[in-house]
């Protein structure tokens, strides 16, 4: 299995959830299928606990439903090779849940729609978007910092925004195409 690091799309979508329901924190994973090895896509909003989490997903994915912590301050959507995971200081209620729930089987259809699987990408594709993640990883390291992640992958810094401004577009696309 290639085990990525975080998306920068998923990243966003975990954020995303996370401020609609008042969470402090957010984990969003998905498998993804092809030609080659499966590929672990993942985004996360936060620092949620991994092992809290890998386990709450796995009783999820045990039952094939939504999970949740006794204290119901914690829950975990299953969907197929993958999971949603919220946490906050109060319990989620049943509505919430069953919002969350419905969120994320949107987003499930829309992550399938612009992900396509590795073997399906072209290689200028994936060229692609490994720069894209390899710069976002570096602005995360430096605080956001265009100048020292440029630095640090000895590009231009209008190279930098240009990814970042392809990135922003592709999160334009992607909520056009989750709200429409």
């Amino acid at each position: 299995m290639v085990i990525e690091g975080p998306d920068p799309l998923f990243e966003e979508l975990a954020a995303l959830i996370a401020e609609m329901f008042g969470a402090e924190l957010a984990h969003l994973e998905v498998l993804m299928f092809g030609e080659a090895d499966p590929t672990r896509l993942w985004g996360a909003h936060g620092r949620p606990n991994i092992e809290r989490v890998r386990g709450l997903a796995r009783a999820a994915r045990q039952d094939s439903r939504t999970a949740a912590s006794d204290d119901g301050k914690q829950v975990c959507i299953p969907i197929p090779q993958g999971h949603a995971y919220l946490e906050r200081e109060h319990a989620f209620d049943a509505a919430e849940i069953e919002r969350i729930a419905h969120l994320v089987g949107r987003l499930e259809r829309l992550i399938a729609r612009i992900t396509p699987p590795p073997g399906a990408m072209s290689l200028s594709d994936q060229v692609r978007r490994l720069k894209q993640q390899r710069v976002y990883e570096a602005l995360q390291r430096h605080e956001w910092s265009v100048v020292r992640a440029a630095r640090e992958l000895r590009v231009a810094r209008s190279y930098v925004y240009r990814v970042v401004a392809s990135v922003r577009r592709q999160r334009r696309r992607a909520a056009t195409l989750c709200c429409a």
